[in-house]
């Protein structure tokens, strides 16, 4: 069978069993007993329409064969329709199928007739008294039915019949059984619910006259507590019309915060079968209602409910509670002791204060005179009660009260009459308050308000207090003293002090105070009112008022002029002093390097005589030159770590390789440690670059060898080691001196003496040395110290007495790509241009040389050694100058002084400094911006070309 086939059967029973639930939604099931006939009737032409409907919707198998559920739909009509409907079914849709026609017509017909005669005979064939029939009985009720369909395939012709049974025969025994079983049990429950809906319906009119005439609102629900019924008072109560309220619930008239304990109540009612209690209801108009709902059990399903509205009672009985409560609170919760009396002055009620305050008890006083529990009143009090009772009203703000032990408690008292509800004074009320607390307080803060005015009248500092626009409020003897101005000369002014270009700050400083900052002992200047200008250290402070506002400032001033004079002048001698030292460890210095610098010319001079020696060979003589031009480089080099050591070398920051800075002065260290010395060295892998001067790399090493060197006493080791370190938060946190982020390592270390915790302490300070005199100027950890800070970086030293020292040091790391490194001997043949340049140098043979240097490239060189010279040629010059090269210190003008006045001229034109000296001039703490281009005297042709063109071209 194809595939199509069994989907168009599977639709067909789906229609089938549609049209039946719309059969029972249509009710045709007959509701009474007239006319059982024509009841009858129209349910078989109902169901004779069904089958119309499924065999208009069948599978057509061809040779005028047709297959649909009609077989379903009349054999389970002839099973519990009976012979009317079944016989009227029959008949219609036998006429139907007649009219199709086709080769299949006469089976058709039969298992038409076949169908309804089969479900007719099965019906006869029960008991009457059995119940509905079960699924196994109606699935073999299907069977036998369709069986026989089967069967009347055989009254076509035998090869059709043949094709049609082999193939229909699977899906009919499955199907049409499957659908036989279910429209079985929808009809057998569609039975079984209409003969309870009877019974219901005759309890429900036992019961409607009652309900309907009852005065309470009576409900009816089901176990979902779903409105089945509700009376005409249920209505009047609910503002819900009867329609309205049997398609509602319980829940739909319970407010939301009420809904938990409503569900609880009618859980109740299920276990127990009946409840009573007190709940609260919405209205339709939106209003609370309070309602008595009793309820019982009426059935498996329903459940009797009556209400009662008791919310007018309930409202007045709260509304008198709550009146009631008030009061009660008012009195126990009031600043003052409370005591009501009648007109006979016996207590009606007294404050737990009263109480309290009085030290009696509430049983011992309600109902007895007030002269009873106080037969000692004063006369004065017996007074103010007559009045009371008169209506007039007595108190007093702070009356003295004295006890029976002779101290004095201060009160604040009221008395006055209270009325009846005809207005007659019913009695009187009397309000006491102690206050001798306050009284106390009061007396005590005006002594310490004197007591401190006082002091602050006797102090030596200025003390005034300002409001927040800086306005003085009071102003002290030692303020007049100090500044000049006496108090009416102040007070609801201006602070007058402040000099006119410190104004902004000083209402900045009165913005911060009054926002809740406080600081201690800034130092500033003020004026005097002669005009002097006077240093003071100054404190201020916010004041608060009682809601902890900040409505003023307090301020202390104390003069510092003189203190401050003894300072500097303090400062300046210890300036002195350490200068003189650092001339004395300069000079020791300058030996150590002149020896150098004297190896350096012997060189040179050898190299020199080898030239003049071996003129016949030019090869002899380029390598000689070769030789005297490096020995000046490392001559050059000395110079510029004596300049280093001074501190007036401005460093250019380079992107460097620490591990080929430290390899390219390995031979020089060795030299310098001598033999008896092992110097060994261990480089990190894959170090990251930093940024910094490299000749400050080599005062480093040399520093930190140095010491090594003279901590080791005969034989030892010092050992070089880079790396890589990274350090968080949460490390730093726990060791003081590291400082977060990623660092290269430079380290140092030795097998020599170490050193003790004390000497550790005083490492970098300038002169601090252990050595002996004239063995060490003591500014060696001192000037590394300065380099690596310099350098955003820091240091840490390990050392132990006997165990030898550590020193490492970590640099910033740079994400920048390193620089490489060109050899001054090369010539860079794209050095050349033939821009003009304007060159001024005050000695005139480096002026002739750099002149001829540059010539040599191609350059127009204008020179001067005169700097006012320059600036004039540059006004008159009527062509453009691409280039100016300055030395940085110059008489009457500067390079930084001159390079603004001919930018003046050129706004565009390019700028090289050049020095053998300083360039603080043109640096910032020592350190070159990355927009200033400098060159380090001495230089080599190739070097200027190169730094020339550089700069023209950046």
């Amino acid at each position: 069978m194809h595939f199509s086939g069994i989907v168009e059967l599977l639709n067909n029973a789906a229609l089938l069993l549609a049209l039946g639930l719309i059969y029972d939604t249509l009710g045709f099931w007959p509701r009474a007993k007239k006319h059982p006939k024509l009841i009858g009737i129209l349910t078989g032409a109902f169901l004779g329409l069904v089958g119309i409907a499924l065999m208009m919707n069948s599978w057509d198998f061809g040779d005028g064969v047709i297959f649909d559920t009609r077989s379903v739909i009349l054999c389970i009509s002839g099973l519990f329709f009976g012979g009317i409907p079944t016989v009227v079914a029959m008949v219609i849709t036998s006429i139907y199928r007649l009219s199709l026609g086709g080769g299949g017509a006469l089976a058709g017909i039969c298992v038409i007739y076949t169908s309804g005669a089969i479900g007719l005979g099965w019906r006869h064939f029960r008991s009457k008294g059995q119940k509905n029939p079960s699924i196994s009985e109606l699935l073999l009720f299907g069977i036998v039915v369709h069986l026989v369909m089967l069967a009347c395939m055989l009254l076509m012709p035998w090869q059709t019949a043949v094709r049609i049974i082999s193939t229909v025969t699977l899906p009919v025994l499955t199907i049409y059984p499957a659908a036989t079983v279910v429209l079985g049990k929808l009809l057998a429950n569609i039975s079984k619910r209409r003969l309870l809906e009877n019974e219901t319906r005759k309890n429900e009119q036992k019961w409607r006259a009652y309900i309907e005439s009852a005065p309470l609102g009576v409900f009816i629900t089901n176990r979902k507590g779903e409105y089945l019924e509700v009376n005409p008072a249920a209505s009047e109560i609910t503002g819900y019309s009867r329609e309205e309220l049997l398609n509602m619930s319980i829940p739909d008239l319970l407010p939301r915060d009420n809904l938990e304990s409503g569900v609880s109540h009618f859980q109740q009612l299920l276990e127990k079968g009946s409840s009573v209690g007190e709940m609260s209801f919405i209205k339709k108009n939106g209003d609370t209602r309070n309602w008595i709902v009793s309820a019982v059990r009426l059935s498996d399903d329903r459940f009797l409910g009556y209400v009662e509205d008791i919310t007018e009672r309930k409202l007045a009985e709260e509304k008198f509670q709550h009146s009631y409560d008030l009061m009660h609170y008012i009195i126990e919760h009031a600043n003052s002791a409370i005591a009501v009396h009648d007109r006979n002055l016996k207590y009606l009620f007294v404050s737990q204060r009263y109480l309290d305050e009085y030290g009696v008890k509430e049983k011992d006083i309600i109902g007895k005179h007030h002269y009873e529990v106080f037969p000692d009143l004063p006369q004065k009090w017996r007074d103010v009660h007559q009045k009371a009772l008169a209506g007039e009203v007595s108190r007093a703000d702070c009356d003295p009260y004295y006890r029976d032990d002779g101290s004095v408690e201060w009160t604040a008292w009221e008395c006055r009459p209270w009325h009846d509800n005809d207005g007659s004074i019913g009695g009187l009320i009397v309000f006491t308050r102690v206050i001798t607390e306050q009284v106390l307080a009061a007396n005590a803060l005006r002594e310490s308000l004197e007591a401190n005015r006082a002091i602050i009248e006797a102090s030596p500092l200025a003390i005034y207090s300002l409001t927040p626009e800086g306005h003085v409020k009071t102003w002290n003897l030692a303020a007049e003293r100090i500044f000049g101005w006496k108090e009416d000369e102040v007070l609801d002014r201006i602070l007058p002090i402040v000099q006119e270009d410190q104004k902004d700050h000083f209402h900045s400083l009165c913005k911060s105070v009054i926002n809740g900052e406080t600081f201690s002992q800034l130092e500033i200047t003020r004026q005097r009112k002669d005009g002097s200008q006077i240093e003071i250290s100054l404190s201020e402070s916010p004041i608060f008022n009682s809601n902890k506002q900040p409505v003023g400032i307090i301020a202390i001033a104390e003069d510092i002029t003189e203190r401050k004079k003894a300072e500097r002048e303090k400062e300046r001698l210890n300036e002195d002093l350490i200068q003189s030292q650092k001339l004395e460890s300069v000079g020791r210095l300058a030996g150590g390097v002149a020896h150098d610098f004297n190896n350096m010319l012997s060189v040179i001079l050898g190299y020199a005589e080898l030239a003049e020696q071996n003129l016949e060979s030019e090869e002899n003589v380029r390598l000689s030159l070769k030789e005297i031009r490096n020995a000046a480089k490392k001559s050059a080099d000395i110079t510029r770590q004596l300049l280093g050591f001074s501190r007036k070398q401005t460093i250019s920051p380079e992107v460097l390789d620490l591990n080929r800075m430290v390899e390219s002065v390995l031979k020089m260290l060795r030299r310098l440690l001598g033999e008896d010395i092992d110097l060994a060295w261990f480089p990190g892998a894959s170090i990251w670059p930093i940024k910094m001067d490299p000749s400050q790399i080599d005062q480093i090493l040399v520093n930190l060898c140095v010491n090594a060197r003279d901590a080791i006493d005969d034989v030892g080791k010092i050992t070089i080691e880079t790396g890589v370190r990274s350090f968080d938060e949460a490390y730093c946190n726990d060791h003081a001196d590291f400082v977060p982020g990623e660092f290269v390592m430079l380290s140092v270390s030795d097998d020599g003496c170490g050193m003790s915790k004390e000497v550790m302490q005083h490492l970098f300070e300038p002169f601090f040395t252990t050595k002996e005199m004239g063995k060490g100027s003591g500014l060696g950890l001192a000037t590394v110290y300065g380099i690596v800070k310099q350098n955003n970086g820091f240091i840490n030293i390990y050392s132990e007495p006997g165990q030898g020292t550590a020193v490492r040091i970590y640099f910033r790391r740079t994400d920048a790509p390193i620089e490489s490194i060109q050899e001054d001997s090369e010539t860079n043949v794209d050095s050349g241009g033939t821009e003009t340049v304007l060159l001024v140098e005050d000695e005139e043979k480096i002026l002739r040389l750099t002149k001829t240097m540059l010539e040599r490239y191609g350059y127009a060189v204008v020179a001067f050694t005169d700097a006012e010279e320059a600036v004039r040629f540059a006004r008159e010059h009527p062509g453009t100058i691409q280039i100016l090269i300055t030395d940085v210190v110059m008489p009457k003008m500067n390079g930084r002084q001159l390079a603004r006045e001919i930018q003046n001229v050129y706004p565009s034109i390019k700028v090289l400094y050049v020095s053998g000296y300083t360039a603080n001039v043109i640096a910032h703490r020592g350190v070159l911006d990355k927009d200033v281009h400098f060159l380090q005297k001495p230089f080599s042709q190739g070097k200027l070309a190169a730094k020339v063109r550089e700069v023209i071209d950046e």
